[in-house]
């Protein structure tokens, strides 16, 4: 009995160990239940972090620099705002005559003043007095045939910027409003992608504007004005004015928020967690 019961008591002593490393296995596995609700609070997780935009395989994953950008939808209303900002400055620029600013001296054929040469129109100040300035302005109309090229360039470029502006902002609330209800479909990425391209074509235009007239500027090309205008061909001083300050800083905005709209990708949440999405 004594063997029988040290037999007992030994087996119970080397056993021990084993079912208490079996508890602990038991407990520290999870069950089918958790892990059901572990994968349901990932997903949800990699919902909100990154947006679900296609069939499986379709984006391998995000790149290193969009991936801060993935990890919240309030970037992307960040991105709206920045946008609209750069919309906003370059569609004003158009409604501003500051483009080139001339300095006219006097001469026998030319009272002194100053003009600023605008996209759409033109407007000279001249002084009669030491207290009064005249000014006349000038609005260009599509007859008109003295206007130079990178003028005639720019009223193209920057109607068109702004009316891709326009659609581009169309594009991204459709795009937020699906994110805000938690609407993550293949329309959602569309509209974004398509919010990127006219943003970034709206920026590339404005740009080409600012470069032309700016580069006009600094060769100092001149203009033939109507003879009513009584204007020279090329001032005596040319600077560069506010309007065309005013249209490059609107560029970048465009051109940046373009870039992040267009690369507004994530992978999907079953790629993320290949494991997870076969149970």
């Amino acid at each position: 009995m004594s063997r029988v019961t040290g037999g007992t008591w030994e087996q119970n002593i080397e056993g021990g160990p084993r079912l208490e490393t079996m508890a602990t296995v038991l407990m520290r596995t999870p069950s089918c239940l958790d892990q059901e609700a572990g994968a349901e609070e990932l997903g949800r997780a990699s919902e909100r972090s990154c947006v679900h935009v296609g069939p499986a395989g379709q984006f391998p994953g995000c790149t290193a620099t969009m991936l801060w950008f993935c990890n919240s939808a309030n970037c992307q209303f960040s991105v709206f705002a920045l946008a609209t900002i750069g919309w906003i400055l370059s569609s004003t620029s158009m409604g501003l005559v500051e483009w080139r600013i001339w300095y006219m001296k006097d001469t026998l054929l030319y009272p002194p003043g100053i003009a600023c040469v605008g996209i759409f129109r033109v407007c000279v100040y001249r002084h009669r007095t030491n207290s009064t300035t005249t000014k006349f302005c000038y609005r260009y109309s599509y007859r008109d045939t003295f206007l130079p090229f990178e003028i005639s360039m720019a009223q193209r470029f920057l109607l068109t910027a702004s009316i891709f502006g326009f659609f581009g902002r169309a594009f991204n609330m459709f795009a937020l409003r699906n994110m805000s209800m938690r609407i993550f479909e293949e329309d959602t990425y569309n509209s974004f992608v398509v919010s990127g391209i006219l943003n970034i074509a709206a920026g590339v235009f404005n740009l080409i504007a600012v470069l032309q007239n700016n580069d006009a500027i600094i060769n100092s090309q001149g203009i033939i004005f109507p003879p009513s205008l009584q204007m020279p061909f090329k001032p005596d001083v040319q600077e560069v004015g506010t309007a065309i300050q005013v249209a490059g800083i609107g560029v970048l905005p465009m051109l940046l928020t373009g870039m992040f709209s267009l690369f507004y990708k994530c992978p999907l949440y079953g790629q993320l967690h290949p494991g997870i999405s076969e149970m």
